[in-house]
């Protein structure tokens, strides 16, 4: 879930793609009958999709409910060290894959179902993971389209976003599903 390399590489994108690597551009293109200016569009910086519904039924006990979410989100980790993203070609290759992984992960984990006392928080977990993904997806967009500008506001929200999905997963007691410092 919270994983400091995707998260690391999302913010990467973020800088390599501000610094420089591809350009938003204004070009004309001519034919014979007509000329069709096209500019790049600014970086695309919102969610687009729904979040997964927590399941709802007989509350797991805690312990339990925390086993079957770390297992799942242990499963995602070890899946996401396994895409290598070290180069620019790679991270196109591999913040697709990742997106993948978010949303299948907040899927999975909002089909567990909290103790009560632990709803709120659980909903808030599952919606970040989501967002997250969400946020990778549009990273690696903004990454394949070579946008010069992934506007700082994205940048901030995707760290304040980590940080809140490690703090109420620590607050939880998950180990998985708290890494990423």
């Amino acid at each position: 879930m919270l994983h400091t390399q995707l998260a690391a590489l999302a913010l990467a994108v973020a800088a390599v793609t501000a610094s420089g690597c591809g350009s938003s551009k204004s070009t004309t293109t001519t034919t014979t009958t007509e000329t069709t200016p096209t500019t790049s569009t600014a970086a695309t910086t919102t969610p687009t999709t729904t979040t997964p519904t927590v399941a709802t039924g007989a509350p797991l006990p805690r312990a339990r409910w925390i086993a079957a979410g770390d297992a799942i989100c242990e499963g995602v980790q070890l899946k996401l060290e396994t895409l290598g993203a070290r180069t620019e070609a790679a991270m196109e290759r591999a913040l697709p894959q990742a997106a993948i992984l978010y949303a299948a992960e907040a899927e999975n984990l909002s089909k567990l179902v909290p103790p009560k006392s632990k709803a709120h928080d659980w909903e808030q977990i599952i919606n970040d993971i989501h967002v997250y993904g969400e946020y990778t997806t549009i990273a690696s967009q903004n990454l394949k389209e070579h946008r010069v500008a992934i506007p700082n506001s994205l940048r901030v929200k995707v760290a304040a976003l980590q940080t809140n999905m490690i703090t109420t997963a620590k607050r939880d007691g998950f180990k998985w599903c708290s890494k990423g410092e």
